[in-house]
């Protein structure tokens, strides 16, 4: 039984906040914190599905959220969200910066607001082969025999940026630090920026925190570890009850004859430029990433 509290009006409110943001990465586990939000923490107001309003755009920030604002009173219709902390997740943000853009432009003049951003990496191989592995999945799904026929099986052709993609996949796509680097938490040179423009990304300086977790965390089997990476979740959110267990989401276990074994023979020069990449990734996320005032793991 859920003791979230019931909504005391439904009017829309120039006050209306979004106090948690799950930005990304896709496939870290976001759909994990959505279930455990939504379904276990009676002070989290979490949108049940993905929102990309703060994306779209052919509105304006004002039309945005003002949807935004809609959405949240109307799939959370029983719920008193004055009295709680709302939440919602889209993935893509990390990789399409203009969400936070918006967001500090819409509450800069609204004391209330303070969004606390969550963030998941992974390993960058995983998250090749989980992302390649997602798309053969669709393609199944979809049974059209052409896409099916179309899947790529050597892979270094997407060894690269965008140019060298399959469905906008591509090794460039697990460099973390490129992306992450839009929140601008870390000073960022010269040199930095060209590449950045040379992606289609761009800073957006903004006062939030970033909580940031890798994706094995959810499903650590150590209980005191565990125990504490939720202990620090709730801590960063502000939550006065502790954040449930956490149970992995969303795991595929359907295969298909194209999926990607990473780890094939065949796929060797591929895993060595990913291993090259993790490593500049590893060390700009310790060395400089963690060192942010505003970053919390």
């Amino acid at each position: 039984q859920n003791d979230k509290k019931i909504k005391k009006n439904t009017s829309l409110s120039s006050e209306f906040r979004l106090d948690v943001y799950v930005i990304g990465f896709a496939k870290t586990g976001t759909s994990t914190l959505l279930k455990v939000f939504d379904k276990t923490n009676d002070e989290i107001a979490m949108l049940p599905h993905e929102n990309h309003a703060l994306l779209k755009a052919d509105i304006s920030p004002q039309e945005a959220w003002t949807k935004l604002e809609t959405r949240f009173h109307e799939e959370l219709p029983d719920l008193d969200l004055s009295s709680m902390k709302t939440a919602m997740k889209t993935p893509t943000v990390i990789r399409n910066i203009t969400a936070i853009q918006r967001l500090v432009e819409l509450t800069q003049h609204n004391k209330n607001q303070n969004t606390k951003l969550i963030l998941g990496v992974r390993h960058p191989m995983e998250l090749f082969q989980s992302l390649f592995n997602y798309r053969v999945k669709a393609i199944h799904n979809a049974n059209d025999s052409e896409e099916i026929a179309s899947i790529p099986e050597h892979l270094d052709s997407l060894i690269g940026n965008e140019t060298r993609s399959w469905k906008k996949l591509y090794t460039d796509n697990a460099r973390f630090e490129l992306f992450m680097k839009q929140l601008a938490k870390v000073d960022v040179s010269a040199k930095e920026l060209k590449e950045m423009k040379q992606h289609g990304l761009q800073l957006a300086p903004n006062p939030y925190e970033v909580f940031l977790y890798n994706v094995e965390q959810l499903g650590d089997e150590n209980v005191e570890r565990a125990k504490q990476f939720r202990s620090d979740l709730q801590r960063f959110l502000e939550l006065k009850k502790p954040i449930a267990a956490l149970t992995p989401h969303n795991v595929n276990k359907k295969s298909f004859p194209e999926y990607l074994n990473i780890c094939d023979k065949k796929h060797e020069h591929l895993r060595q430029v990913m291993v090259s990449q993790g490593e500049v990734t590893a060390r700009w996320i310790r060395d400089l990433f963690l060192q942010s005032k505003d970053v919390v793991v």
